[in-house]
This record gives C-alpha cells, sequence and structure tokens, in this order.
C-alpha cells in the first residue's frame, strides 16, 4: 500500500509542477507586458514555497 501513496503523491506533485509552469509562464508574459519586475518576483517565491511541501514529502524515504 506504500506504493499507492507514493503513486499518489507523484501524480499531485506532477500536478503541481505544471501548475507551476504554467504560473510562472504567465507572469513572465505579463512582466514583459506591464514592465512589473517585483510582482512576479513576488509570484515566482510564493510558487517556490508552494511547491516546497510536495518535494520535502516525496523525498522523504519511507521509515
Amino acid at each position: 500500500s506504500h506504493n499507492l501513496v507514493q503513486s499518489g503523491l507523484m501524480e499531485q506533485f506532477i500536478h503541481i509542477i505544471l501548475n507551476v509552469n504554467e504560473k510562472l509562464f504567465n507572469s513572465k508574459r505579463s512582466r514583459y507586458n506591464n514592465g512589473d519586475d517585483d510582482e512576479s518576483g513576488r509570484e515566482y517565491r510564493r510558487v517556490l514555497e508552494e511547491i516546497n511541501l510536495p518535494v520535502s514529502i516525496l523525498s522523504t524515504p519511507p521509515t
């Protein structure tokens, strides 16, 4: 059953990666449009924090 948990996390992780890519793409595009460096920098950091949790879950070896 551990495999099931792992693959479930993997699925969630992939979903988050795709989501992050989309967010970064959108924030980059809007930065080019309005020249707002600060906003996309904040968004980028927020996204990185968002992705940190699943990464740490996935990289934790099973006990």
